[in-house]
């Protein structure tokens, strides 16, 4: 049986979110409902052996959410999105994957079981 998948917005991320035009926004629900929906993992590549981008292109930009996941149920699998930036380099900045790290680290600390 495959497990069903929740995404959700940390604070963070949702305020990036809610910064993003209305089409890119609608492009954003479109991608993570076909993650939800199909576990289509293909918008997502791996930053660290914990931390995970959630790749988009909208009118040339890049966008970047960081993600982690939480798969202590076995029902249900989370997909935490810590915070978001616009890609402006080629590669990703280090202090955005050690921000999403210590969000994943403050997230596991205060949700123990």
């Amino acid at each position: 049986m495959k497990r069903k998948v929740e995404i959700i917005f940390l604070p963070e991320a949702l305020k990036f979110k809610e910064k993003l035009d209305l089409k890119a926004n609608i492009k954003l629900q479109s991608i993570l409902m076909r993650i939800a929906e199909k576990n289509d993992v293909k918008f997502f590549k791996k930053l660290t052996s914990d931390i995970w981008e959630l790749r988009m292109r909208y009118k040339g930009q890049q966008y970047r959410f960081f993600a982690f996941w939480d798969l202590r149920n076995e029902r249900k699998a989370l997909i935490l999105l810590t915070h978001g930036i616009v890609k402006k380099t080629q590669k990703i900045p280090i202090k955005e994957i050690k921000r999403a790290i210590a969000i994943r680290n403050q997230y596991f600390k205060e949700n123990k079981s």
